[in-house]
């Protein structure tokens, strides 16, 4: 945030005086990170039977280095005039690993979900991913029979099996991204200004970032040993959709926003802290359970294929929540 600082104010604090940039930034790299994900995790999806997991794991290693160094780099640059054109992306690696996972048992996929949760608690340079044999003998030498080429009907089949688990991965994403990070981010304590660290520089990334990110955890975490609603059942679909309510209700919490439109409906702390866990155990709960069911809808050997699906799935939801995030900001 301070990057997007008014390089013209004196002000140390831009909780009382943010510039447009520091109230749309977070929507802004929603924006920016999801929209060209989705383009890149449909590619995935098409080329998962031409281009190896090999080359498509260990290139996307590649890109995403080169991308950290110069990222790194940039550390030691003065880019205070550079605020309106920085921004970047990357997805391939993702959904090649998802699409990887859905090959294994279902532990494998639930240990991909979970490591990608924790990622967002602890900052982690990098972790190492094992792979491990399939027990079926069966199931591991038709994995590896990979067919070139993809069959218009193979790739329909797929679609029409998981299409309902992919609906609700959607939505999922959709709701979250629409308000996190980029409404959830502005809520500030009902006590700001007393002076005290947590009603002030420690409530966003405590009652923000820290709350949801262990939710989403811990959801991903609980639905690898309670697996309910069942795979198939029409509840899946209801509790995705029902998250919509959220929106709203994050929408009318207490947040910092010059000229704000929407009135203050929770003036509360307690409500935004339960609201933003609530985001973040759904999320991960209902995510998990889509990526552990949609591979077992299909044969062994299309389980690669439903795996970058629901990658792909995933990316809508994430892209359309992204973009719908700077239209809500912009009625608060």
């Amino acid at each position: 945030m301070y990057k997007f600082r008014n390089l013209n104010s004196s002000h140390s604090s831009f909780d009382d005086y943010r510039t447009q940039l520091q109230t749309y930034f977070s929507s802004y790299m929603s924006i920016a990170s999801c929209v060209p994900a989705v383009l890149f995790l449909f590619i995935n999806a098409v080329i998962s039977k031409r281009v190896s997991h090999k080359i498509r794991l260990i290139g996307s290693l590649i890109g995403m280095i080169i991308l950290f160094i110069l990222t790194t780099t940039l550390t030691k640059i003065d880019t205070d005039q550079w605020q309106i054109t920085f921004f970047a992306c990357s997805s391939i690696f993702q959904g090649a690993v998802m699409g990887l996972a859905a090959c294994f048992p279902s532990r494998y996929m639930q240990a991909n979900m979970n490591g990608q949760a924790i990622g967002g608690v602890f900052a982690i340079t990098y972790y190492r991913y094992y792979l491990y044999q399939m027990k079926e003998l069966e199931n591991e030498a038709e994995c590896r029979d990979i067919i070139q080429g993809v069959n218009k009907s193979y790739f329909w089949a797929t679609f029409k099996a998981i299409c309902c688990d992919g609906y609700v991965g959607s939505i999922t994403f959709f709701t979250t991204l629409a308000v996190y990070p980029s409404i959830a981010v502005l809520v500030v304590s009902v006590n700001f200004g007393n002076k005290t660290a947590l009603t002030n520089q420690f409530f966003i990334p405590v009652a923000c970032f820290l709350l949801f990110n262990l939710g989403d955890l811990t959801g991903r975490i609980v639905s690898g040993m309670l697996r309910l609603p069942k795979s198939g059942s029409c509840w899946l679909p209801f509790l995705a959709t029902a998250r919509l309510i959220l929106i709203p209700m994050l929408m009318m919490c207490n947040i910092s926003k010059p000229n704000r439109h929407l009135a203050v409906m929770f003036n509360d702390d307690v409500i935004f802290v339960v609201l933003n866990l609530v985001l973040g155990l759904s999320n991960g709960y209902l995510m998990n359970l889509v990526a552990i069911y949609a591979p077992k809808r299909v044969q062994p050997q299309q389980r690669e294929m439903a795996g970058s699906m629901m990658a792909f799935f995933f990316g809508i939801g994430l892209a359309s929540g992204a973009l719908v995030s700077d239209l809500l900001v912009s009625l608060l």
